[in-house]
């Protein structure tokens, strides 16, 4: 088992784990149209340090409000400090379409006024937050999720991973694609899914087709290396009627790697130990995880140029050996005036806290799940080291 130590952002002598954020609406005119939308700020926003964006794009008659309490990542952003921005769909009118009289989302090319609108929220947020834009992601469902693929196909150069929770990719978009570089991938989907079928239809390929497409794209091992029930989507709930299973496709460019949670027997629903708004999607809802807490856990790794997240130090004061390791790491810090070391996850969860007396500590994460872990540096004075 290897776990990642990384240098993340310096903080204060306090931690605000706040989960009274803002909710902002907002709107502009893009095409000819009034559009809405809708971004969630945590309290821990100060506006100084850079914070990742993370698109969260309702589906079809959906609603920003239902897709903020189905795919809810407002709690996670409150301890990881990124900022949620959800944009709203306008009613299709047009009589001949099978989406007439509901919310829905335009596809094809990269013209059409729904990306155009997306596209201008994500400049319009980038010119009023300080953003981190090598860590701007898109997530969505059914329709949403869709809209999400669309974005990585066609606007690749400013998403740094996206996730898609009962979607899919049509044919079409899939020959158009102007991608640029790798992708990390996240597709989540039940196996009996009434609307966005798992083996795919006469437009759209089958999702394990579309996986193999991005694994191939991606450059991964063409074979899972992880493939199994893991402890956090056990078959916990046996209410659901449905069973988790978790592919990973690792060894791709840049770090890049391709993920399917294949729900068997799930419908087109969000995973969600909560309840789901009334009437949000269809068939059986997967009670064994929350998809966004696996969503932000995926897209916490990566970031545009460098793929896997790997803050580096702005000084030499701290020195973090081996890494990445067992779960035993060492920790030296020159020119020691009393620091203590925090361990968080990618949640921004405080893990495990040691002062260094002297020079040098111990941190033991053995007992804890494989992956990417944070550290964080102070000392009487605040900030000793910036990353």
């Amino acid at each position: 088992m290897k776990n990642y130590l990384l240098t993340a952002i310096i903080f204060t002598s306090s931690f605000v784990y706040s989960q009274t954020g803002a909710t902002i609406s907002g709107s502009f005119t893009s095409g000819g149209a009034v559009r809405t939308y809708t971004i969630y700020v945590p309290t821990m926003y100060d506006g100084t340090t850079p914070v990742p964006l993370v698109f969260n794009i309702h589906g079809f008659t959906g609603t920003c409000a239902k897709q903020t309490t189905a795919e809810d990542f407002r709690k996670i952003a409150d301890t990881a400090n990124f900022i949620i921005v959800l944009p709203q769909a306008l009613v299709d009118t047009n009589r001949s379409s099978h989406y007439y009289g509901g919310t829905s989302w335009n596809f094809i090319g990269t013209s059409d006024p729904d990306k155009v609108f997306i596209m201008s929220l994500l400049d319009t947020i980038e010119s009023h937050y300080k953003i981190n834009t090598s860590r701007v992601y898109s997530t969505g469902f059914s329709q949403g999720a869709h809209m999400t693929y669309d974005l990585a196909c066609f606007y690749n150069t400013r998403f740094a991973a996206i996730a898609s929770v009962s979607g899919g990719l049509g044919f079409v978009e899939l020959s158009a694609a102007t991608l640029t570089h790798p992708t990390p991938i996240m597709e989540i989907h039940g196996t009996a899914d009434p609307l966005a079928a798992y083996n795919g239809s006469s437009a759209n390929p089958s999702v394990d087709s579309l996986i193999r497409w991005w694994v191939n794209y991606n450059h991964c091992d063409a074979t899972a290396t992880t493939i199994g029930h893991l402890p956090d989507v056990a078959d916990s709930a046996t209410v659901d009627s449905s069973k988790v299973i978790h592919y990973v496709y690792t060894g791709g460019t840049n770090g890049a790697t391709v993920e399917l949670y294949k729900i068997l027997n799930g419908g087109h629903q969000i995973p969600s130990l909560a309840p789901l708004p009334i009437g949000y999607g269809l068939g059986n809802t997967n009670q064994d995880f929350t998809a966004a807490k696996e969503i932000w856990r995926f897209f916490s790794q990566y970031k545009l140029a460098v793929g896997i997240d790997e803050h580096t130090s702005n000084s030499s004061d701290i020195l973090i050996y081996p890494n990445p390791s067992n779960g035993i790491f060492r920790i030296e810090v020159k020119n020691n005036q009393n620091v203590n070391i925090i361990i968080v996850n990618v949640l921004g969860e405080t893990i495990a806290e040691k002062k260094i007396s002297d020079t040098s500590v111990t941190i033991d994460l053995s007992n804890y799940p494989t992956g990417i872990y944070f550290y964080q540096a102070r000392n009487q004075t605040g900030i000793i080291q910036s990353g």
